[in-house]
């Protein structure tokens, strides 16, 4: 088995590749938040060895969880945010039409996020998140 089907932000991913497949758009926002939420949940528990307070981590504790020397991370929390948002927002108006080339891009930024937060949480590159699918859409 593909290792990167191993963790719940990789099996999230593999699905919301496959909803997009069978365009089930508005799914895919979905599991991409969720996947974010587990890489995320993931960073916060190696940070600080715990688990209990996570779910209600304010968006200043999320951004200073997320910040380095290097990346302010600012950029994620934005992208997370909104994400959320737009997953309720999504399941508030069943009529929006959902476009796949913006999902497409969704499922990209998202897993370059992802790349990028697998790097802090696992010090071997071989538990790195690895992308579903390249840049060019291809497995």
């Amino acid at each position: 088995m593909d290792h990167r089907c191993l963790d719940a932000p990789g099996y999230h991913m593999e699905m919301a590749w496959i909803m997009y497949d069978h365009r089930q758009f508005k799914v895919c926002y979905i599991l991409c938040e969720w996947a974010l939420a587990d890489m995320v949940r993931t960073l916060y528990i190696k940070r600080l060895d715990g688990y209990d307070r996570f779910e209600n981590l304010s968006m200043v504790e999320q951004l200073h969880l997320l910040h380095t020397d290097s990346d302010p991370g600012l950029d994620i929390i934005v992208f997370w945010g909104t994400l959320k948002c737009l997953v309720t927002e999504l399941d508030d108006t069943p009529d929006v039409d959902v476009k796949s080339e913006d999902v497409r891009r969704l499922l990209h930024k998202t897993e370059q996020i992802l790349c990028r937060l697998s790097e802090r949480v696992y010090e071997d590159p071989e538990k790195w998140y690895q992308r579903v699918r390249g840049e060019d859409g291809r497995l």
